[in-house]
This record gives C-alpha cells, structure tokens and sequence, in this order.
C-alpha cells in the first residue's frame, strides 16, 4: 500500500498560529492606511464640494467679496458674527440652496454642523470659519486637529496681511491660515489650526 502524506494536527495548529499572529501585526497597519485614505479622499470632496457651492451662490449672489459687508451688517449678526440667528442667516441666504447635504442643526455656542450623505460633517464657527469632520461629528468628540477635525474657512484677502494673500485661491473655501503663518512649507508645522493646508501642499495627502 502507498504511504499517504498528511499535516499533523500539531503542524496545523502551528500554521494556523503563525497566520493569526501575521494577521494580528498587519491588521491594524491596514485599517490605519484605510481611515487615512478615507480622511484625504474626504477633504478633497469637501474642498471641491464648497468651492462648486460658493461660485454657485455667488450666480445668485453677487461677488463674495460682498458678502462681508453684508453679513457683518445684517441684523442678525451686527454684534455677534457668532450668533445662531447670523449662522443660520449666512447658511440659508448663501449655501442652503447650493451644497448638498443630509440636514444640519444647531449645537448652540459650538456653531451650525452641517451633515453630509458620506458621513462626514461641516461645523460653521460663524459666516467664514468652519471645521471639517471626516469620520462624523458627535457632540462629545473629542477634537484634535490634523487628526479627526480640519480648519477651513471662506478666504478674504483683506482680512489677512500680503504674504498670505498669495496663498488664497480666488478668495474662496480654503484650508485655513491666519497672519502668522511665514509662507513657508516649514512654518505650515507651527501650529495645529495649519494642518488642512499643510496636507494640501502635500497634495492632499497626509504626510508621514
């Protein structure tokens, strides 16, 4: 009779160990690289999805230069930019009717969070000043930015001094920077409120 060759079940059970312990290291450096790829894919999709609604407004509205001036002396928002009854003015005059969304509410001194159909979330601090969140926004988070929250804001050149202005495309939805900033690549690391435009030099992607 031939001898027939088989795995011992010691020789399985080791096997089966020694892929569980391989799946056990990479796993997690695959989940990582996914919500990673999920974060970039999602900024770039908020950064466009903004840009495409503020041009559309502004077919409506006029420039939105303007609409500065016109906001800061609305009578919802002449003392507090801040305010819910300014937030909600600003959302439904200028980008209710031209972003898509899957409802918003007010979380009170926190701002307006505006719900999106991929499960992220944009949080207006006031009429120019937003948060991105792209795994979601839960009134408990705990916010780290660069991480699970990222600075945006509608860019208008006179708010910000000459070395910053170079840096504004078309005065629209940008990632957010401020008069401090040096205008280097070196200088976007100085401060966390600078990460959405730091992964924006990288080409949307996260540095290492």
């Amino acid at each position: 009779m031939k001898k027939r060759n088989a795995f011992t079940l010691a020789e399985v059970l080791i096997t089966l160990g020694i892929i569980g312990i391989v799946a056990a290291m990479t796993m997690p450096m695959l989940i990582a690289k996914h919500r990673k790829s999920v974060v970039e894919t999602r900024l770039k999709k908020i950064y466009s999805s903004m840009n495409q609604a503020i041009n559309l407004s502004e077919t409506v509205n006029g420039d939105k230069i303007t609409w500065t001036e016109i906001v800061s002396n609305h009578e919802e928002c002449r003392d507090n930019l801040e305010s819910d009854g300014c937030r909600l003015y600003f959302f439904n005059t200028y980008l209710k009717d031209y972003l898509k969304y899957l409802k918003y509410e007010s979380v009170g001194t926190s701002g307006l969070v505006i719900y999106l159909a991929d499960g992220s979330a944009l949080r207006m601090k006031h009429p120019f000043d937003y948060y991105f969140y792209p795994n979601g926004y839960t009134k408990t988070l705990s916010e780290v930015k660069g991480k699970n929250v990222f600075p945006f804001h509608i860019a208008v050149s006179s708010w910000v001094p000459d070395c910053v202005k170079k840096e504004l495309k078309n005065n629209s939805f940008e990632p957010y920077l401020d008069g401090y900033w040096d205008c280097t690549s070196e200088g976007l690391y100085t401060s966390p409120y600078y990460s959405t435009k730091l992964i924006q030099h990288n080409g949307w992607k996260i540095p290492e």
